[in-house]
């Protein structure tokens, strides 16, 4: 049997590259995407409640996030005494000195189109390192796979800082959750960063394959901040959503928004007056949170200006920094959210003081409202002297050895 050359093309397009997922977005007007590669003909389903559906993502190895019962080793700079969830043994809540709730993330590859007007026009991910193909910033090497907190920092009576269900998520000002972070472990504790955000919303772009997400899984639905633990317990390490108000879990970390708003360390803003008496906004990035105190130091690198599409690729520690602030495709969501953002930006003229950013938020604290669907990609950015600089939340972040 011969095919005609337009047959042959269209089926090496229906096959899809192997080992890459894909998104994409042809159209800036509209926040839904189309799957492409071996992404095309994948099912997503969510679960409401405890209710099972199917989601194809889930036999994924690279979206496979379990969950496990771990202590952490200061010496060794390492999680270990791994306990799995539903195995003998496991608890939400464990008591152990330096034992978390932690999932286990396994490394993974993207390529980024940015010819998109609003943001990037593709976005393909892989379990393998192809040719074109960059490491996720979250990942030190390709071949050991990383842990994240698996619920928002919490800190107990003696004030040191956990991943553990059943408290409420410790808010304050960034200076202070890094000082907590660091009670944990001075050495290797951080908050959630720019690379560990930029890593995840590549895997939530691809799979849910729209940008606002926020409207597929919208969380917590109150204007209350949750107990950590209420989203989680009695599902599984997936994509899920309980429908009940308490939250919503994205393969193993519960409220990815739509709670606190997480502080993102590694990333400072500073304004600055440019030739015509505008004021932009400068993004400077922190390589090593080890040197973190809260302004702007000669460890930052300038990367671009917020809210930006000039600014595109950006190499940042060798790893890229794509399009900071605007990754919207729709202009209403774009103009929307970007408002919020810069009207909590402009909310102190003093330039003196650095900017600090942090993801997700939204039930009522600072800008975003509880009405408003939430998302990975509303970002808060306040200045050190306004109120809202005294409401952010965190994640408390082991760097492994």
């Amino acid at each position: 049997m011969s095919f005609t050359p337009k047959q042959r093309v269209l089926m090496r397009e229906s096959r899809g590259r192997a080992h890459v997922y894909t998104v994409l977005f042809p159209d800036p007007f509209t926040p839904i995407g189309i799957r492409e590669d071996q992404a095309r003909s994948l099912r997503v389903g969510i679960a409401y409640k405890d209710g099972k559906v199917r989601n194809d993502f889930d036999r994924i190895p690279i979206f496979q996030r379990p969950i496990f019962n771990a202590t952490w080793s200061v010496k060794k700079r390492q999680w270990e005494d791994f306990v799995p969830y539903g195995a003998s043994g496991f608890t939400w809540s464990p008591t152990e000195a330096m034992r978390e709730v932690v999932y286990r993330c396994y490394p993974f590859w993207y390529q980024l189109d940015m010819s998109g007007e609003y943001g990037p026009y593709r976005v393909s991910v892989s379990d393998r390192p192809l040719e074109g193909f960059t490491l996720a910033p979250m990942f030190r090497t390709g071949k050991v796979p990383v842990h994240r907190p698996v619920f928002e920092m919490t800190i107990d009576e003696n004030r040191i800082p956990h991943s553990r269900a059943g408290a409420m998520p410790y808010i304050s000002n960034p200076d202070d959750l890094m000082d907590m972070a660091w009670r944990f472990d001075e050495t290797a504790a951080r908050l959630e960063s720019v690379r560990d955000w930029f890593s995840d919303a590549l895997l939530q772009l691809v799979e849910f394959a729209r940008w606002d997400v926020g409207t597929v899984m919208p969380g917590n639905r109150s204007d209350t901040i949750t107990k950590t633990g209420e989203g989680i317990i009695g599902t599984e390490a997936s994509l899920s959503d309980r429908g009940n108000g308490y939250g919503c879990v994205w393969r193993g970390k519960e409220n990815p928004w739509k709670n606190v708003n997480s502080y993102l360390c590694d990333l400072l803003g500073k304004k600055q007056v440019v030739d015509d008496g505008s004021t932009r906004v400068m993004l400077y990035y922190l390589k090593d949170a080890f040197y973190y105190d809260g302004d702007l130091n000669e460890y930052y690198k300038e990367v671009g200006s917020y809210v930006s599409r000039d600014m595109g690729h950006v190499e940042v520690g060798g790893w890229q920094l794509s399009s900071v602030g605007i990754m919207y495709p729709s202009k209403e969501i774009a103009k929307g959210i970007v408002a919020k953002a810069m009207a909590c930006l402009a909310c102190e003229s003093n330039r003196e003081y650095a900017i600090h950013v942090g993801v997700g938020g939204g039930c009522g604290n600072i800008l975003l409202p509880s009405t408003v669907p939430s998302s990975p990609f509303h970002w808060e950015a306040v200045q050190r002297s306004c109120d809202g600089y005294e409401h952010f939340g965190g994640r408390l972040v082991l760097e492994e050895e």
